[in-house]
């Protein structure tokens, strides 16, 4: 059997999708994609799970649910208030990860086409 050998490059790739991992399993659901429109919409000030379940098939233990997948992932930051739990979003470092899955996987790419370049011009 050959040997397989894995770049600097592919080890990149690698790692970078290990930690986006997380990221995109939350996002892929689209019960957690129109919480997260919601979050957007109510700002810095957040919201709480019933005002979320307000106009919403879901009931407030499946949002709960919901809220903890974005949460563990990063995605969903809370503020306690008296007995009330407020969710915000928390993105901007969860994105720099996206951004460097994509970064690795377009360098990939580029090996690869390359890589094809120079196998079509032998």
């Amino acid at each position: 059997m050959p040997e397989i050998i894995i770049s600097n490059e592919m080890k990149k790739a690698f790692t970078q999708f290990r930690l986006s991992a997380p990221i995109l399993i939350a996002l892929v659901d689209e019960a957690r994609q129109k919480i997260i429109e919601k979050l957007a919409e109510a700002g810095e000030e957040g919201v709480n799970v019933t005002d979320l379940s307000d106009g919403s098939e879901l009931s407030r233990p499946a949002i709960s649910h919901h809220l903890k997948v974005l949460k563990d992932a990063g995605l969903v930051a809370t503020r306690k208030q008296g007995t009330q739990v407020f969710y915000r979003l928390q993105l901007s470092s969860k994105m720099e990860r996206l951004v460097g899955l994509k970064n690795a996987v377009e360098t990939l790419i580029n090996k690869a086409n390359r890589e094809s370049k120079k196998t079509e011009e032998e």
